[in-house]
């Protein structure tokens, strides 16, 4: 899936917490915004593995990312 379609299904995804909504954001932000990536490129699906445990996320090592 490229970022044009996670734009457009974003919109209808049904998420079961609050929480989850907010990783899938914490994901799309990543990917677009601070990974620079244009919207017509494949999403890398590896980052969601770091996301869905958040004290994972806050404690990564962002230098290896980028």
């Amino acid at each position: 899936m490229n970022g044009s379609k996670l734009d457009k299904n974003y919109l209808i995804l049904n998420f079961e917490s609050d929480e989850d909504a907010v990783k899938m954001l914490l994901f799309f932000f990543i990917e677009l915004a601070m990974m620079g990536r244009e919207r017509r490129q494949y999403i890398d699906w590896t980052m969601l593995g770091l996301i869905d445990d958040l004290d994972d996320f806050v404690t990564y090592d962002w230098d290896e990312l980028i």
